[in-house]
């Protein structure tokens, strides 16, 4: 159920693309497979990329140390797709992000270390200006799996309790306003007309971790909506030196009653930049910053750095 939202809609996306790329730089696909000539407000144009990065590492430990070194073996991968689907002067675009690391020990525990999914669509409307374009969106972030965590018990033992899960919490921004493109499918979108939603799906997260309140949700309440302002910038992977690519990504919301707040801000920020090494290895630095006020007063930063082996080495 979790996914059969947000995968139809990438394999549909990925469809097109595969199909665009099957033809000739110039020709364009249609649905009609007639020989009639296209009207150039039928034309529908898709153009985009898939990034997939993974890997597996086993961990044998003999004779450890320390209690908590255990042999396990861990297994991760990050998928970006992006896509531009346009339909005469109208575009769609769209951008989804996917982690996901999990730990299996060889005491049949299994921690998942990493699991977040960012999708959002843009609709683009032209206004005669070059550059600039009304624009109608929709994100969601959330997780797919569960997440536990522990806690000491009465005993002076642990205990494990479901610490967050799918949809708890999952965040929906909508967004209405204007948006300005540059580089090649790059874009800064500010939302004028704004809101967010935060839904806490399971509400067992309330029992399971003894509290009242999370996420700025009170126990027995499933989902709260505020309307504010978003900034929304979108740079898929652009060259910038020789073999050296940036790529960005992040997401800027603040309600309408605390513009002049910087610490009501929610921040949502995921960048990177790749140096290709030879033909077939790419080192890539990925810095993700969050903050909410809800979920923490600090600024919780993850720092990650890959050297991967891709066949397709290429953006």
């Amino acid at each position: 159920m979790r996914v059969c939202i947000v995968l139809p809609i990438i394999i549909l996306h990925f469809i097109c693309w595969i199909d665009v790329c099957a033809q000739t730089k110039d020709m364009l696909w249609v649905s009609d497979s007639s020989s009639k000539q296209i009207k150039p407000g039928r034309r529908i144009l898709s153009a985009g990329d898939i990034d997939f990065y993974t890997t597996i590492m086993a961990h044998l430990i003999t004779n450890p140390i320390y209690e908590e070194d255990k042999s396990h073996l861990y297994y991760y991968y990050c998928l970006n797709f992006r896509n531009d689907i346009k339909v005469g002067k109208l575009t769609l675009r769209s951008y989804f992000f996917n982690e996901f690391g999990i730990r299996k020990y060889k005491d049949s525990i299994s921690a998942i270390s990493e699991d977040m999914y960012n999708f959002r669509n843009s609709l683009l409307i032209p206004v005669g200006i070059k550059k600039l374009r009304l624009q109608v969106g929709i994100s969601s972030k959330s997780q797919f799996w569960k997440h536990y965590d522990y806690r000491e018990d009465n005993g002076g033992g642990l205990e494990r309790y479901l610490f967050s899960s799918y949809l708890s919490p999952g965040y929906t921004y909508y967004t209405g306003g204007v948006s300005y493109s540059f580089w090649e499918q790059s874009s800064v979108e500010l939302g004028l007309i704004g809101a967010q939603t935060v839904k806490i799906k399971n509400q067992k997260l309330f029992d399971e971790r003894q509290s009242d309140r999370l996420y700025g949700l009170h126990s027995g309440q499933k989902k709260k909506t505020e309307f504010g302002f978003q900034l929304i910038t979108n740079i898929p992977p652009y060259k910038i030196l020789p073999k050296t690519y940036v790529e960005h990504q992040s997401l800027i919301f603040v309600s309408h009653k605390n513009v002049g707040y910087l610490n009501k801000y929610a921040i949502d920020i995921n960048h990177a930049f790749h140096y290709f090494i030879f033909r077939y290895f790419r080192l890539s630095l990925r810095v993700k910053m969050l903050y909410e006020e809800a979920i923490s007063h600090r600024i919780h930063m993850i720092h990650q750095f890959t050297i991967g082996y891709y066949l397709n080495n290429s953006f």
